[in-house]
């Protein structure tokens, strides 16, 4: 489920290396995690969902009682209180989870407008600006977080996956098309005699160099925070998969519904 932090990072690697002496390509995006999400999982006040592809649903209720496919299974003390930790780290975890996801994404689709304003004092143009809805709407649909309750799809990541592929060639063709034309615009002022011909070569570099130290100096905080809680809440999930494995030891009628693999 971490590659989906890496696919983020990736969002913001392409806006800041079209510029020069960005070293967004440094930084971890999740690289040490390698868990997945298997099912679908809804949070709410009074209860917890998992929805696996088969239909079955697993409800993990407040009061620590467990229903598989809609039939309770009777628990004693020590199973109770494995179910209740896992349910209480889920809780805890999976919006940590939601969250850096869309932080993340609003990074990265800040880098790339402002990577391309840098470059062109414009807004990006209207098929760059679609895509990047596009990726943003994707986000949305399948994660969500607020009042208590979250949302989470197993199919995220593959989803996002498509995005991205989608979306990475029209951002690298929007940056190129934008620095030909203020090629093309230095070469008509050299051809008219406004600039000589080293002039216009330096006063591009510089611009280049300029607007790419600017765009780094605003999110490379960011990221770098971004990249540190990544680690936490991998570590998080990790301890999470081991509750669900001791869970499991003691209660077998979970062996076929496990939330993650690894």
């Amino acid at each position: 489920m971490f590659s989906v932090i890496k696919m983020i990072g990736r969002i913001l690697t392409i806006g800041l290396l079209t510029t020069a002496g960005a070293q967004a390509g440094s930084v971890d995006w999740g690289d040490e995690c390698d868990i997945e999400l298997l099912v679908d999982v809804t949070v709410s006040k009074n209860s917890l969902l998992l929805d696996h592809s088969d239909y079955a649903m697993v409800e993990i209720t407040r009061d620590s009682q467990l229903f598989v496919r809609g039939r309770e299974v009777t628990l004693d003390d020590e199973q109770r209180g494995l179910l209740a930790r896992f349910d209480a780290d889920l809780r805890q975890t999976l919006p940590g989870v939601v969250e850096l996801v869309s932080e993340g994404l609003e990074l990265g689709l800040t880098a790339v407008a402002e990577v391309f304003y840098g470059i062109t004092s414009k807004a990006p143009p209207p098929e760059l600006q679609a895509a990047l809805d596009n990726l943003a709407r994707d986000v949305r649909s399948q994660t969500s977080a607020g009042n208590g309750n979250f949302y989470y799809s197993a199919d995220f990541e593959s989803s996002l996956e498509t995005t991205m592929e989608k979306l990475e060639p029209v951002i690298e063709e929007s940056v190129k098309a934008a620095v030909g034309d203020i090629v093309y615009s230095v070469g008509a002022a050299i051809e008219n005699e406004d600039m000589g011909f080293f002039d216009g070569i330096e006063a591009f570099s510089t611009r280049m160099t300029n607007m790419g130290e600017q765009v780094e100096r605003q999110v490379s905080e960011r990221a770098r925070d971004l990249e540190e809680r990544s680690a936490r809440i991998c570590r998080d999930v990790e301890r999470l998969y081991d509750n669900q494995e001791d869970l499991i030891d003691e209660v077998p009628e979970l062996e076929d519904y496990r939330v993650f693999s690894i």
